[in-house]
């Protein structure tokens, strides 16, 4: 199967309203492991519901560019949340990614999570 094209800073360097419904059908990859981008957010620095919208903190100052760098943050101690950074330097906007269909599986994925083993013994039957 061959690569999909991979998407440059430049492509990130627009509006997060022209960059968020491009990003649906794209594969996000990330070390083999990845699939097809479902559903995103735009969170523009002036929506009060981004991270940046109160200013830059130490936790949030990725947001502030460049464009293409990734915000990942986690939320309520339980999900890891991926940012797309858009816009010029400054800006502070971003594109969440809501859902990805898992499509690409490394093998044993059970890896990537640093478990030792897929269910905890007292699960296991």
């Amino acid at each position: 199967m061959p690569s999909p094209p991979r998407l440059r800073r430049s492509f990130f360097d627009r509006s997060v309203h022209q960059v968020a419904p491009e990003l649906i059908g794209a594969t996000l990859l990330f070390n083999g492991t990845g699939g097809t981008i479902v559903e995103v957010e735009a969170y523009h620095h002036t929506d009060p519901a981004a991270h940046s919208y109160t200013g830059r903190t130490e936790r949030n100052a990725v947001m502030f560019g460049p464009p293409g760098y990734v915000y990942v943050y986690r939320s309520y101690g339980i999900h890891w949340c991926l940012n797309f950074v858009c816009e010029k330097d400054g800006s502070a906007s971003a594109v969440l990614m809501i859902t990805v269909s898992t499509s690409v599986v490394r093998s044993p994925p059970v890896r990537t999570r640093r478990m030792r083993s897929p269910m905890p013994a007292a699960r296991q039957g």
